[in-house]
């Protein structure tokens, strides 16, 4: 009796197991195309579209400056 209750329960979960759907492997170029249409959609957001493209330029300003104190201390390098 205990057997059969073993042997059914593994019958079950193996069924379980080869009827799971798999999630297909994607490639970089489907991932990369997946995340750029996901940013577009958010950028295009009536909600938070707009306080997004603040945070990009915001970002854009911030790695401008980083670049240009980095040209700063470069130069100061050579002047001495």
């Amino acid at each position: 009796m205990v057997k059969t209750r073993i042997v059914i329960a593994l019958l079950a979960a193996l069924l379980l197991i080869s009827c799971s759907k798999k999630e297909p492997v994607k490639t970089t170029e489907q991932q990369k195309m997946e995340m750029d249409q996901a940013a577009k959609v958010t950028r295009e957001n009536t909600v938070w579209g707009d306080q997004v493209k603040a945070l990009d330029k915001a970002k854009d300003t911030a790695a401008a400056a980083a670049d240009a104190t980095k040209k700063t201390d470069d130069a100061l390098k050579k002047a001495d």
